[in-house]
């Protein structure tokens, strides 16, 4: 992708060329969603791209576990769902 394209990449069903629509479609919904979900995540996504040489995506967001894991019962079996004694 070009670097002027980029500023779409997050618009739905955005394409950087209309006449490449049947080699190669257009975004669709799937990179507005994404970008929605990581940003309710309290994360970014970040594009970086050079017109055929490919395009790097990294997706930062911040995991928490706020519950202690002494307060956590986990099951052997992979199967049964795991407990939690939270209030």
């Amino acid at each position: 992708m070009s670097k002027e394209y980029l500023p779409k990449l997050f618009d739905a069903f955005s394409q950087e060329d209309s006449t490449a629509t049947s080699k190669f479609g257009s975004t669709g919904p799937g990179m507005p969603i994404t970008k929605n979900i990581v940003e309710m995540m309290n994360g970014n996504i970040e594009v970086e791209s050079e017109k055929g040489k490919g395009t790097t995506f990294t997706v930062t967001v911040t995991l928490l576990n706020k519950v202690p894991s002494s307060e956590h019962k986990f099951s052997r079996d992979p199967l049964l769902p795991i407990e939690s004694s939270l209030p």
